[in-house]
C-alpha cells in the first residue's frame, strides 16, 4: 500500500483517492502499479527476514530513540485465552487475563517501567470509577462502566527485574526503573485485586533513561 493504492492478496487492486471502501478491482487496468507494489513488499518483507527474526514471535522493540517511551497494551500479550483483554473495553470491565509481552530491550541502559490501566493520556487513575457512555447511534457499543476500584499491588517481571509495589489512592500508574541488558525477554505485567486475582497491565510504558 502506499499514498494512492492499496494491494490485496497479490490480485486486487484499490484507487484510495477515489474508492476507499475498496468496491472496484482495478487489478487489469493498472498492471504496472500491482507489480510496483508486489515487488515492494517482497523486498521489505526480506529486509525483515534478513535481521533473522523469530517467525514465531514478534518481539515489540523498546529502548529505541525512535519512539521513546514506548506504550505497549494488553492486546500484545501472548496468552490462550483472551477474554476481552485485548480491547479497551477490557480495562473498563478489568477483563481477566494471564500471559506474557515479547520483549527487545535495543540498548543496554537505565529503564522505567510503568504499569497503568487506562492509557496515559485519559488521565484515569488505576482503580478509577465511571458511569456507562450513553449510547449514541454512531457507536457500535458505548463504552461500559468502570466499577472496579479495588485493585491493590502491581508486579513486574522481566530480565533481572522482578517486583511487586503497592498501589496508592488516586494513583494512575506504577513505575519500576532498573538496569536492562539488551536482549530479547519475557515479561509479565500485572495489577493484582483484594482478592489475589491477577489482571494484565493494561497498558505499559517502557522508557530508556
Amino acid at each position: 500500500m502506499d499514498d494512492n493504492w492499496r494491494l490485496v492478496n497479490g490480485n486486487e487492486l484499490y484507487d484510495m483517492n477515489k474508492d476507499r471502501s475498496q468496491t472496484t478491482n482495478v487489478f487489469d487496468k493498472h498492471p504496472e502499479v500491482a507489480e510496483r507494489l508486489a515487488v515492494g513488499y517482497e523486498k521489505w518483507w526480506q529486509s525483515i527476514m534478513d535481521e533473522n527474526v523469530n517467525e514465531r514471535y514478534a518481539y515489540i522493540k523498546v529502548g529505541s530513540p525512535e519512539e521513546n517511551p514506548s506504550r505497549i497494551s494488553s492486546h500484545d500479550m501472548m496468552t490462550g485465552k483472551f477474554g476481552h483483554m485485548w480491547h479497551q473495553y477490557g480495562a473498563t470491565n478489568a477483563s481477566q487475563a494471564t500471559g506474557n509481552w515479547k520483549i527487545e530491550f535495543v540498548e543496554d541502559g537505565d529503564y522505567k517501567i510503568s504499569l497503568c490501566r487506562f492509557p496515559r493520556e485519559s488521565g484515569l487513575a488505576i482503580n478509577e470509577t465511571f458511569p456507562a457512555e450513553k449510547q449514541r447511534v454512531e457507536l457500535e457499543r458505548a463504552m461500559p462502566a468502570s466499577t472496579k476500584s479495588d485493585f491493590e499491588e502491581a508486579y513486574i517481571y522481566v530480565a533481572d527485574l522482578e517486583k511487586t509495589a503497592k498501589i496508592e489512592k488516586g494513583q494512575k500508574e506504577v513505575s519500576f526503573t532498573a538496569k536492562v541488558s539488551a536482549g530479547k525477554y519475557d515479561m509479565e505485567a500485572q495489577l493484582i485485586d483484594k482478592d489475589k486475582r491477577v489482571h494484565p497491565a493494561y497498558y505499559v510504558y517502557i522508557e530508556k533513561l
